[in-house]
């Protein structure tokens, strides 16, 4: 009894494992259009569009896919100049060092901050005399 059972598991186990691989070697869909076919690549996402052309057929990259080589291609590009800017950036190479201002513009930018702060206070200090000295005038009025 208990090999027949055995049995009867292995053989459940695989028709599982001989649908997983009919899933798995359905890699490309095809779908009729009017002038053709649409070819999808079920692991990639990618699709194609294929015509009759003659005795054979031709396809080609759809709209889509050629955006998405493009968008590759650019993403690409960045990812090896920030590669290249990290590695300069951690080797201590000057000339790819953040834009510091000189010592001039830092001294200038310091300059205008403290003339900004100097006037502030000043008008600050403007505007409590003149609410004290309202508050020493008598009301209107009263004598």
């Amino acid at each position: 009894m208990l090999k027949a059972m055995s049995v009867g598991l292995c053989l459940t186990a695989a028709s599982f494992c001989s649908t997983a691989i009919a899933q798995e070697s359905q890699r490309f869909q095809m779908e009729r259009t009017d002038g053709g076919f649409m070819v999808m690549d079920t692991h990639t996402g990618t699709t194609s569009f294929c015509r009759e052309s003659g005795d054979r057929f031709v396809c080609g990259a759809t709209s889509e896919e050629k955006s998405t080589e493009s968008d590759v291609a650019s993403l690409r590009k960045k990812i090896t100049e920030l590669e290249a800017r990290i590695e300069a950036l951690e080797s201590g190479d000057g000339s790819a060092a953040l834009d510091l201002p000189s010592e001039t513009e830092f001294e200038q930018t310091l300059n205008f901050m403290e003339r900004f702060f100097r006037r502030f206070v000043d008008i600050m200090k403007g505007l409590e005399s003149e609410e004290t000295q309202q508050e020493q005038l008598p009301p209107a009025g009263r004598t």
